[in-house]
């Protein structure tokens, strides 16, 4: 690097060191509340202090989208960490799908306890980038992890299909859908009507609320899981325990439900996980899970 080149390089840097200091300083003078987050089991909580959280974005990148991932962009938390009331870091099960962003802070709103995500401003971005940046200014950055996957931006997701599983036949007017979660460990194909044609549940309980799942309700035989998929399963049970919930024990995701007496069937169908379906254009129907179901969820 010749030294005029160096000389530019070095004013660029500070150029950008100064920004970075001037937009934490901003951050840092906004109000602040305190939220305290938690994984549905409480296993794991932990206190954040951030600007009152009145909107959050819905990213439709792959990751983002089996994960029914609500956004909640945090500037000053990089100075301001959480504080870990149980469990912590080395309690967690990492998965890195994508590249990080070095510096960049957001926070997944399902998390906060008292904090009603579904009468929150939900902004809807092909590409969500947060981070130090100002608030809900978004731009494309190829390095970035959320990537829209039906845009040019290598590598692109390449959703896994069930292999050794296929259904004897399909009627007229049905469809078959391949299913899986984000690392392709755990998949399955759905036998089912054109789910634009369907209506999916959309449930505001307490474990729907963190998962952000949309159900589909298949007759029996009509879900089908590849015979390897099964070691990579872990399931969770809560409150009455009528159903078991699958989950994905490398990525995460949430993938399907059974009932607890009838466990080799799936009784609901998570279609965030299925390919080829636009979750933004389906029609959906709230269930008040919340109230509905006993015992009532809480947590310390």
């Amino acid at each position: 690097m010749s030294a005029p080149e160096a000389i530019k390089e070095a004013q660029r840097s500070e150029a950008e060191t100064d920004r970075k200091s001037e937009e934490a300083a901003a951050a840092n003078s906004v109000p602040k509340e305190t939220y305290i987050a938690s994984c549905h089991c409480n296993a794991n909580a932990y206190t954040i202090s951030m600007p009152k959280v009145s909107e959050v974005a819905e990213c439709n990148c792959s990751a983002c989208r089996k994960e029914g991932a609500l956004w909640a962009p945090a500037e000053g938390t990089v100075t301001t960490p959480r504080s870990w009331i149980r469990g912590g870091e080395d309690h967690l099960t990492e998965y890195e799908c994508f590249k990080k962003e070095d510096g960049s802070a957001k926070f997944m709103a399902r998390a906060f306890r008292d904090v009603g995500v579904y009468a929150l401003e939900i902004k809807r971005y092909a590409n969500f980038i947060p981070a130090h940046r100002k608030s809900w200014e978004f731009i494309i950055n190829s390095d970035y992890a959320c990537r829209n996957d039906d845009i040019n931006t290598p590598p692109a997701y390449i959703q896994k299909k069930a292999e050794g599983v296929e259904f004897d036949s399909v009627d007229e007017g049905m469809k078959v859908y391949d299913g899986s979660c984000h690392c392709g460990a755990v998949t399955w194909k759905l036998k089912s009507k054109p789910l634009e044609d369907l209506v999916v549940v959309e449930c505001n309980c307490s474990f729907c609320k963190r998962n952000g799942d949309l159900y589909v309700y298949p007759s029996a035989g009509f879900v089908l899981v590849s015979p390897e998929s099964a070691q990579h399963i872990t399931q969770y049970q809560f409150g009455k325990k009528r159903l078991l919930h699958d989950f994905c024990k490398l990525c995460g995701v949430s993938t399907m439900e059974r009932m607890t007496k009838e466990p080799g069937e799936a009784h609901g169908v998570n279609v965030r996980c299925l390919d080829g379906v636009d979750i933004w254009q389906l029609k959906k129907k709230a269930l008040d899970g919340f109230a509905k179901y006993e015992p009532q969820y809480k947590v310390e």
